[in-house]
């Protein structure tokens, strides 16, 4: 005999299969369709009138956080603006062109190596180190973005009227290697945890830690056997990211900021609400 908690699961997963199957996921409700995929993940009900868990709170919010400025923040072109006003155009990473159309682009006049992307999709990217040894497949697929609505994939409200477009701009990799990227998790305008990741596109490694830079045990992607060995932050460093962050944060209830350090600078990588 199954339990309630097994059958309620069983449920849920072959109402999703059946709403896949027959294409109707932009015809629910944004509260209907997070009920589901929240059960799916989760396997429990979502407590939209007294949330208590962290995923729970970031569904509330897609659902009642309707601040106007998020559409501006998430588009990785449009950000630029409002990370020039708030810390300084010294922070963002050289765009070398913004492009409606795979067409508009002439590789002739980008650099040898660059990074290519959606402005309105999310981890769809391509670090081409070589633009004469340029993968076609892998840049077909950044493309192939342009097509995507990245807001029916989870209900993220500021992603559902963006315009796709394309941005290259300058690639940060050292001989090949992505920079380690530092993640600042901050709530009603304050960093409460940092993550830092290594080795995003191949033997990726994450760890979390607490403002003082001490690592915690939980939260840690590739290194579940290695959590206390954490590499050291350097936080004259953080402190400096972290004053950086805050001052973009102050605008949110809840925003993750990324920042890299190349060469000693300092770089804004992306605003992430959810």
């Amino acid at each position: 005999m199954k339990t309630e908690e097994e059958r309620m699961y069983l449920f849920y997963k072959v109402v999703n299969k059946i709403i896949k199957i027959l294409h109707v996921e932009s015809y629910l409700t944004d509260k209907t369709f997070l009920k589901i995929q929240f059960y799916i993940s989760n396997k429990k009900k979502l407590n939209l009138k007294n949330p208590k868990s962290y995923n729970e709170k970031i569904q509330w919010l897609k659902l009642y956080d309707h601040n106007p400025l998020y559409p501006k923040i998430v588009d990785k072109y449009d950000v630029r603006k409002y990370v020039k006003d708030k810390i300084g155009e010294e922070y963002l990473i050289k765009c070398y062109g913004i492009y409606n159309s795979p067409n508009e682009i002439i590789f002739n006049e980008v650099p040898n190596s660059f990074v290519i992307k959606c402005t309105h999709d999310s981890g769809n990217v391509y670090i081409c180190n070589d633009k004469n040894r340029i993968d076609k497949n892998k840049l077909e697929n950044v493309y192939e973005g342009l097509k995507k609505n990245y807001f029916y994939k989870s209900r993220e409200w500021p992603y559902k009227n963006l315009n796709p477009r394309l941005i290259i701009e300058e690639n940060l990799s050292r001989n090949g290697t992505p920079p380690v990227d530092y993640k600042f998790m901050c709530f009603f305008g304050k960093v409460k945890f940092i993550q830092l990741h290594e080795d995003r596109f191949s033997n990726h490694k994450s760890y979390l830690y607490d403002v003082e830079g001490k690592p915690t045990n939980f939260n840690n992607v590739g290194n579940e056997e290695d959590n206390f060995h954490a590499p050291k932050l350097d936080m004259k460093l953080i402190s400096k990211m972290i004053s950086l962050a805050e001052k973009m944060a102050n605008d949110f209830i809840h925003v993750r900021v990324d920042f890299y350090c190349v060469d000693n600078n300092i770089y804004f990588g992306e605003l992430t609400l959810y």
